[in-house]
């Protein structure tokens, strides 16, 4: 199957598209399509509800949906990427028409674009059009308060994060690894992850629209791990998890073939002599499982999706090219440039990896350098024809929106075995200890601190543009780091 072939298939599904679609283009995330302002596919027969994922620029529109010979339904668009349920079970025709109350206008391109299409597919029989309305409705909602900087929300954070690794597959762990002491962390908590603590859960995860593991560990190894997939596959929530990709052996790759899922893996090195600075482990592995992945999905609407990890330091930087052009012969979907964090625990680490002594500070990129970087990942990106994104652009949509200046404890909430975190950059430094919950239901306790005294603070310096106390100490973070190093 061609590159082509498997894109209409990504999108399309078990539908047919006829008219009112452009041509198929990609970005990080895959294969997507624009639309025409009015556009018709064909049903299979006895398909009575769709699932679509579309993305509209703006608030206040409308897509009018109409059977071919009878039947008619209209949906509200709310901005950015959403997933809307479509109910046509009293619809008569082979053909659906949808008409688009209102065009895009977009200065550099002179097509007629309406919306942009991830994928139309039956919806599965695990999650009604009734609870996809309802996460649709939260994430709308979300949206609003974080933009008009509210402090106590009504809603409930759209991306659910977990963690459910407690183990890694490496005979030892990277050389840049925080093992140590985020296990220590861990290990001070009786809380863990399993399917019953989904229910317990309650809206936080119902109405969440994208659950993400943040484990500090191998998903893979998790015993439970493929029926998560598959939770999260039938009740229509994208999953994301990072693993080193070593155990992506024909079992585990079968588990993931067909399924709403992101891989982040991480590989620091395009060759194996490059590779063994950093990890113990065969290089050749990696990429052979990797390339075998990449050509198993095409028969299965190019999912999962795959974006590879690269840490930029010292010793690295001068490989991303190499490594975007291996990345882009494997199949990948892209890569992310990341970095090592100026963390002063972490800046006195020091490992020997087969005769080269990795020197955490050392390694380190300064913000300027890691600034210059990114126009040439760019560069490079737009030359070797493969897509790239960075760390360093995180919270430029939240500037570019003129809103608070970080939307992550508004939309993301963090729920792992160490405690309830604000953010990805501030792992150590919880919110919330899981001591602290008394007798309190898992919900309720999520509920109290999600509005509590610590959130509220945090949203309430973040809305007038200054960094709360706890963001000053977390200095991984892209803003931190880009306000501080600049200073």
């Amino acid at each position: 199957m061609n590159s082509s072939q498997s894109g209409n298939t990504a999108i399309y599904h078990s539908v047919e598209p006829i008219e009112g679609f452009h041509e198929i283009e990609r970005d990080i995330w895959g294969p997507f399509v624009w639309a025409k302002k009015c556009f018709r596919i064909r049903l299979l027969d006895g398909v009575k509800q769709l699932v679509v994922k579309l993305c509209y620029y703006e608030e206040g529109e409308s897509l009018v949906i109409r059977g071919s010979l009878s039947g008619k339904t209209e949906i509200e668009l709310y901005m950015g990427w959403n997933t809307y349920p479509v109910d046509i079970s009293g619809f008569e025709g082979p053909d659906l028409l949808f008409d688009i109350s209102r065009l895009i206008d977009v200065p550099e391109d002179s097509r007629e674009l309406g919306l942009m299409i991830r994928w139309i597919k039956p919806q599965g029989k695990g999650c009604s059009c009734d609870q996809l309305t309802r996460v649709l409705q939260n994430k709308a909602l979300n949206e609003e308060e974080f933009a008009q900087g509210e402090t106590s929300l009504d809603s409930f954070p759209t991306k659910l994060r977990i963690n459910t690794a407690t183990e890694c597959s490496m005979d030892s762990y990277c050389a840049y690894c925080d093992w140590d002491r985020t296990k220590h962390d861990e290990s001070k908590s009786d809380f863990n992850f399993n399917l019953k603590t989904l229910d317990e859960l309650g809206r936080f995860y119902t109405l969440a629209d994208e659950i993400v593991d943040n484990s500090y560990g191998e998903p893979l190894l998790y015993p439970g791990f493929a029926e998560f997939v598959d939770e999260f596959d039938r009740s229509q929530k994208s999953f994301e998890f990072g693993t080193n990709g070593f155990l992506l052996n024909p079992e585990n790759r079968k588990k993931l073939l067909g399924k709403e899922t992101l891989l982040y893996v991480s590989a620091d090195a395009s060759t194996a002599e490059g590779f063994s600075k950093y990890r113990r482990a065969d290089f050749q592995q990696l990429i052979d499982s990797l390339r075998d992945l990449c050509r198993e999905r095409k028969a299965h609407h190019e999912l999962p999706k795959v974006i590879m990890s690269f840490v930029a330091m010292k010793s690295t930087v001068d490989d991303l090219g190499p490594f975007l052009d291996l990345m882009k012969d494997v199949g990948v979907d892209g890569t992310k440039v990341i970095y090592l964090d100026p963390d002063p625990y972490l800046r006195q680490q020091v490992v020997d990896r087969d005769g080269f002594s990795f020197d955490y500070n050392a390694e380190l990129l300064s913000w300027p350098e890691l600034e210059a970087l990114r126009p040439r990942a760019r560069e490079l990106a737009r030359e070797k024809g493969v897509t790239v994104i960075t760390r360093m652009d995180f919270g430029e949509e939240e500037a570019a929106c003129g809103g608070p200046i970080c939307s992550d404890p508004w939309k993301n909430i963090h729920v792992l075995e160490r405690g309830i975190v604000a953010c990805l950059f501030s792992r150590t430094t919880p919110v919330a200890d899981w001591s602290e919950r008394g007798d309190r239901t898992v919900e309720q306790f999520l509920m109290d601190v999600w509005n509590g005294d610590k959130y509220r603070e945090i949203r309430e310096k973040l809305s007038a543009g200054v960094l709360p106390d706890l963001c000053k100490q977390s200095l991984s973070c892209p803003l931190v780091r880009k306000r501080t190093e600049r200073e």
